[in-house]
């Protein structure tokens, strides 16, 4: 199964704040299976998102949206989903009821804009918020699924733990796995370290694993994917396959996933017994550099 992640809201265009959703929710989808292929932004434009959902829905089995679902006259993600979906704004009377029982229990009186948060797409259905006041979407369109949650990340984990995933995973039947697993190089430039793994790029090809390449702050991440039907075996396929990385690379190898090159130079050397120190101290000197 493949699904999309669309995070609405001119804010993330403007750089205001990190789309950190889309990052919560592509680790998610990974641990349950599903491919995730493109992740889009887009303003708060009715037109714009029911064109994000309609591309979206094109090239996936799921779109996955958060953000637009609150009171203010800003928040038309529901506007966009039942423009995409050809479908018409039902007021839900059961929200009604749930909307007003909340304010009652924050202790607040309840603006009428908040009844924007009562609609939905008619032949949609709502996924009930613990934490706040915003109803999710669960709507199904041309043989796809569109589900609409809040852009605030404790509302949206929420949601996207209790309901969103469950669904997916539903829908998706035979469950799978992907993990990924990083190795750390050091002292080798990103090119010399892909012609070097370029036969293994060959041979593994869009298998079952799958190889990038990241580099940044003197290293080169060598990072691998593997899906299979459980994450235990996709753990055992990348053992396979980073035993292999490690031996054409050799000692230029500094570490793995979190395991850094001075974590590493630090162990080394405390096995060893060698006097080790990370900032000058008097005329006695000790540096270390790392090269891309």
């Amino acid at each position: 199964m493949r699904a999309e992640v669309i995070a609405v809201g001119t804010e993330l265009l403007l750089g205001d704040i990190p789309n950190t959703n889309a990052q919560t929710i592509g680790r998610e989808l990974a641990r349950i299976g599903v491919d995730c292929h493109v992740h889009t932004a887009v303003g708060d434009n009715v037109e714009r998102i029911a064109e994000a959902i309609s591309a979206a829905l094109a090239r996936a089995d799921a779109a996955i949206i958060t953000g637009g679902l609150g009171p203010t006259q800003d928040d038309v993600t529901r506007e966009a989903i039942a423009l995409a979906t050809g479908d018409r704004l039902v007021v839900d009377p059961a929200l009604v009821v749930e909307l007003e029982a909340k304010f009652a229990r924050f202790g607040r009186p309840m603006a009428q804009i908040n009844l924007r948060q009562t609609e939905r797409p008619e032949r949609a259905r709502s996924v009930a918020n613990p934490l706040g006041t915003a109803p999710g979407v669960i709507a199904e369109h041309d043989g796809g699924v569109i589900y609409a949650i809040p852009g605030v990340p404790s509302e949206m984990i929420a949601m996207l733990q209790a309901s969103v995933l469950p669904d997916l995973a539903r829908r998706a039947g035979a469950t799978s796995s992907i993990v990924t697993r990083e190795t750390r190089v050091g002292g080798m430039t990103e090119s010399a370290v892909a012609e070097a793994l370029g036969p293994m790029w060959e041979r593994l090809g869009p298998g079952d694993v799958t190889i990038a390449f990241l580099a940044g702050k003197g290293e080169v991440r060598v990072r691998l994917t593997a899906k299979a039907r459980s994450e235990a075996a996709a753990s055992s396929r990348l053992d396979e396959v980073e035993g292999e990385v490690r031996a054409v690379i050799g000692p230029a190898v500094v570490g793995g996933g979190e395991e850094t090159a001075e974590l590493v130079i630090g162990r080394l050397l405390d096995e060893r017994g060698s006097p080790w120190c990370t900032r000058p101290i008097r005329r006695r000197r000790c540096s270390a550099s790392r090269r891309r």
